[in-house]
């Protein structure tokens, strides 16, 4: 979604408040295994201050996971508020800092702004709970709803000859 910026660069107006929902294609976080999307509500501000130009943001919705240890389907709320100073490219930099968003003509891309932060605030591992035990890698058997009776003095069949090498002397 592009959010012209015509008014409240010409300052014609000192702020521009905005409110969409976005639904982003699910291929952008494939990458990290998700397997749903949500659309997410966004809602924020464009300002003028001065001779700068501040965007802020609130977003909230979920992406659906498999949690990496059991499989079992997760849901991931992300929410957030994100504050960027714009600056028109070719414009003067006074100050850049990870908090600048450079545009190349009056408009901004919420959708790419959205997206790119919710890249930021992926976690490393996806689990449904911190002590989520797994599945047992014999049997596929779930270990947070029952403990699993495979034996655990399985060998490798490609060490299966040394395994009573030491017992020998």
């Amino acid at each position: 979604m592009i959010l012209n910026l015509t008014n409240v660069i010409s300052g014609k107006l000192s702020q521009m408040p905005f409110e969409m929902t976005l639904t982003p294609e699910l291929s952008e976080f494939e990458i990290y295994g998700a397997e749903g999307i949500s659309p997410f509500e966004v809602k924020g501000v464009v300002e003028r201050r001065g001779v700068e130009l501040e965007i802020d943001v609130h977003y909230s919705g979920t992406l659906r996971f498999s949690c990496n240890r059991c499989l079992k389907p997760v849901d991931l709320k992300f929410e957030q508020d994100v504050t960027k100073r714009i600056i028109r490219q070719g414009g003067e930099i006074i100050e850049e800092d990870e908090d600048s968003l450079f545009i190349d003509d009056y408009s901004v891309d919420i959708e790419r702004l959205v997206v790119d932060e919710i890249h930021l605030s992926m976690p490393i591992q996806v689990l449904c709970d911190v002590s989520c035990k797994g599945i047992c890698p014999n049997c596929g058997k779930s270990l947070n709803e029952d403990e699993c009776t495979c034996s655990e003095d399985r060998v490798d069949p490609r060490l299966e000859s040394l395994k009573n090498f030491f017992s020998q002397n």
